[in-house]
Formats: C-alpha cells, sequence, structure tokens
C-alpha cells in the first residue's frame, strides 16, 4: 500500500498494481490508482468507459482516454495527492512508520 510501505513500481515491475491512497497517505476515501504496465494496456478496460469511449479528440493512448475520467466523478479527492506526498515528507513518515512498530512490539495489548 502505498504510505504503509515504501513503494517504487518500477522496482516492484508489477504488471498491475492498485493502490488506495486513503488508508496510509491519509487522502480522501476513494482516492486510489490503478497502475498497468505497457504491454497490459490494451486488454484492460474499466467498468464505465465514459468521456474516452469514440473521442472526437482521442490522446495518444486508449488506456488513458477510457480510464482518465468517468462521467460526473468528482476527482477533487485525487488533487490531495501532492499535498499528502509533502506532508509525509515534511514530516520523515518513514521514521514515524518504524516508530509506531516499534512501539506496537513493545506494547502490543496496547492496540488491541
Amino acid at each position: 500500500m502505498p504510505g504503509h510501505i515504501p513503494l517504487n513500481l518500477s522496482e516492484l515491475k508489477a504488471d498491475i498494481y492498485a493502490g488506495a491512497c486513503h488508508k496510509w497517505m491519509m487522502t480522501p476515501k476513494g482516492c486510489a490508482f490503478l497502475y498497468v504496465s505497457k504491454q497490459h494496456q490494451h486488454w484492460t478496460d474499466p467498468l464505465v468507459i465514459s468521456w474516452g469511449y469514440e473521442s472526437a479528440m482521442p490522446s495518444h493512448s486508449q488506456f488513458l482516454d477510457y480510464h482518465q475520467l468517468q462521467g460526473t466523478r468528482d476527482f477533487t479527492a485525487f488533487l490531495t495527492v501532492p499535498k499528502a506526498i509533502e506532508f509525509m515528507n515534511t514530516n520523515h513518515w518513514e521514521v514515524q512508520a518504524t516508530n509506531c512498530r516499534k512501539l506496537y512490539k513493545l506494547m502490543p495489548n496496547v492496540f488491541k
């Protein structure tokens, strides 16, 4: 999960990866992402194809056209991701997470 563990999709070399940013990055619920490597994008369609279907001005990627915007979905939650990343970097999030894991090991009964 993004924010829970260090995540580098290039190093992971995943074909497909979905991450929920609201869990550990503190963004609003519904803020998530889908990564699909280029070799698998041709067969990956969303459940709902909206604005990009048979677009009058298609982009260089049908995958992006189909996934980019779905009707009247409010996308403002996604706009919080840069500030969430900035907050995590400013507050040394990996250090904070390590400290939390240490506390849990010291006092597991407190967290039940």
